[in-house]
């Protein structure tokens, strides 16, 4: 998500400008198409080889002036413009390519460029224009928001573009792809090397209660939510049947494929961790995962790994040093343009940018190991805790899923947190984060900067973020 504010004089409130747009080169060509002011959608057509689309709404002046703020959520497919009972627009665009990772990514090395950066930098450059030609003035502050892909987006423009945008939220970024996807597709191929191993959807409550009843109450707090997945050293093995199979405990195979899944992908000849394992209370959330593989990683590796759209990965394995060997290859060769991992954020926070990122801690996409591991790569490269948290803090919500779901709190505002920091300098200390039942708010807790956690103070409702304190006590290497 893009989101452009504007300070136009003579409005008390600001003016939330989004823009969505697919990869695209021809800026020139989809600036020519807005001729005049234009109070409705403009969808230049570009390129068709590339198969790009530009959105953009442009609110009319007496919209701005009624409702302020304008609010556009974007995700990776779809393609709708809508507007809620307060008058909120919410954008999301079509996928990248008629089949998603299709030949055309392997055929184009430009159009990989394009999906993987440029297309989110393009965007920017051409919005700025539109916004300046439509409302006779630059936009003051400029922001990008996204989760997932959208995550990944977000770092890449703190690392490669570090001006386009004055503040960021990253929501648990996928911007190791070339690591995750074998990762992601490891995790199918575990339960699928012979059907003994595989893991029947019904007893994954049975692993997910075990977990709990394990470690819910390290954090203080026995609430169904485990607040340091990393501090929970619950084995499979002590569910394992004692004799023959049954609804209620595990198979031998089944217990190695848990352990296998936690522990995620090495290098077999090294045993060095390639991407992390699933963290334990994240069970319920594996199915999509296990069962069958995710599409996204499975066409990683058809199209852009091995360039061979017949490749079956169930004659993969990945436990032979020969094959994963082909993994790291392709890692070498693709991660350059793919990858975001760059820790030296320098001239962005040069720029005065900042950046929030969020993650959920049993995300059962991408880990959330993998942020806290980027987040201290850049502590390390930009010197230190205090310095780093001058421009980026990373907040990690404990029982919350890709993005969203889960028994804990896993609905947050970053936008408002960042809003705050960009421009009146007030760094966010915690962040409130909200579980709802049938739409009506029954927990919230704070989510606090890392490595800090939320640490309940005694006394009072667990369910009211008053009643905790964010604190140091936990270690970054808890695990």
């Amino acid at each position: 998500m893009n989101i452009y504010r504007m300070l136009p004089a003579g409005y008390a409130a600001g003016l939330l400008f989004m823009v969505l747009a697919m990869p695209q080169r021809m800026v020139a060509q989809a600036q020519q198409r807005v001729v005049t002011p234009n109070d409705t959608l403009v969808s230049p057509e570009v390129s068709p080889d590339h198969r790009v689309t530009f959105r953009i709404y442009a609110p009319k002046a007496s919209e701005v002036a009624i409702t302020g703020d304008w609010i556009s959520q974007g995700r990776g497919t779809g393609g709708n413009l809508r507007k809620d009972d307060q008058g909120v627009w919410s954008i999301t665009v079509g996928p990248l390519v008629p089949d998603f990772y299709s030949y055309t990514l392997t055929v184009d090395p430009e159009l990989l460029v394009d999906f993987a950066s440029r297309s989110i930098h393009e965007t920017a450059i051409t919005a700025k224009a539109m916004i300046k030609a439509y409302y006779n003035q630059a936009p003051h502050y400029s922001y990008f928001t996204g989760c997932s892909g959208g995550g990944g987006q977000a770092l890449s423009e703190a690392q490669r573009f570090p001006g386009d945008y004055n503040g960021i939220v990253a929501g648990a970024p996928a911007n190791f792809p070339t690591h995750m996807w074998p990762g992601e597709l490891y995790a199918a191929w575990v339960t699928h090397r012979d059907p003994a191993n595989m893991i029947p959807n019904e007893k994954l409550p049975l692993i997910a209660n075990a977990v709990l009843a394990a470690c819910d109450s390290l954090d203080g707090v026995k609430d169904g939510v485990i607040g340091d997945p990393r501090r929970c050293n619950f084995d499979p093995a002590t569910i394992q049947c004692p004799g023959p199979d049954g609804p209620n405990c595990l198979t031998a195979a089944q217990v190695d494929s848990v352990k296998k899944i936690y522990a995620g992908l090495k290098d077999p000849a090294t045993g060095k961790l390639f991407w992390y394992g699933y963290e334990r209370s994240s069970e319920l959330g594996w199915p999509g995962h296990i069962n069958n593989p995710f599409n996204i990683p499975l066409n990683y590796f058809k199209y852009m790994a091995f360039q061979n759209p017949n490749w079956d990965w169930k004659t993969f394995d990945f436990t032979n040093p020969k094959n994963f060997a082909l993994v790291s290859e392709a890692s070498k060769k693709l991660g350059p343009v793919l990858d975001s991992t760059d820790p030296d954020l320098t001239p962005f926070k040069k720029l005065g940018g900042k950046l929030i990122q969020y993650h959920g801690w049993i995300d059962q996409n991408i880990s959330p190991l993998n942020s806290i591991s980027y987040y201290e790569s850049v502590e390390k490269t930009m010197g230190g805790e205090k310095v780093t948290q001058d421009f980026y803090r990373l907040f990690l919500a404990p029982g919350m899923g890709h993005c969203g779901g889960g028994a804990g709190p896993n609905t947050l505002d970053g936008l408002s947190a960042l809003e705050q920091w960009v421009e009146q300098g007030k760094a966010p200390d915690q962040i409130i984060a909200t579980h709802a039942t049938g739409g009506k708010v029954d927990r919230a807790r704070p989510l606090c900067p890392y490595p800090q956690v939320a640490k309940y103070k005694g006394t009072g409702s667990t369910d009211d973020p008053a009643n905790f304190v964010c604190t140091s006590e936990s270690s970054k290497s808890a695990k």
